[in-house]
């Protein structure tokens, strides 16, 4: 449980100032309908991040990897990447 409270303030205190900085790329943006970015944080980068939840680079092959869900490059796909996602979502492309 207290893992996953410091989870939460980690993500309140870490990552939801990110959405209210200006952005030159769409963070969160990690797939669209053709399976490449598309200028919108939707449910298909949900869909995207959700289906590498979980992986790491080192993973053996078949792997769930997608280095363009790892929003906060930290080498592995978690709940961080998956509120980057919530905070943009919504939002498009310049």
């Amino acid at each position: 449980m207290k893992k996953k409270i410091m989870l939460v303030v980690f993500a309140l205190v870490f990552l939801l100032p990110a959405a209210f900085k200006p952005v030159a790329a769409l963070e969160g943006d990690v797939s669209g309908p053709e399976g490449t970015k598309d200028g919108v944080v939707d449910m298909f980068d949900i869909v995207a991040v959700g289906n590498a939840f979980g992986s790491k680079p080192t993973d053996p092959e078949p792997s769930r990897w997608n280095g363009d869900a790892d929003l906060v490059v930290n080498g592995v796909i978690n709940i961080f990447d998956l509120v980057m996602v919530a905070i943009n979502y919504g939002k498009t492309g310049v």
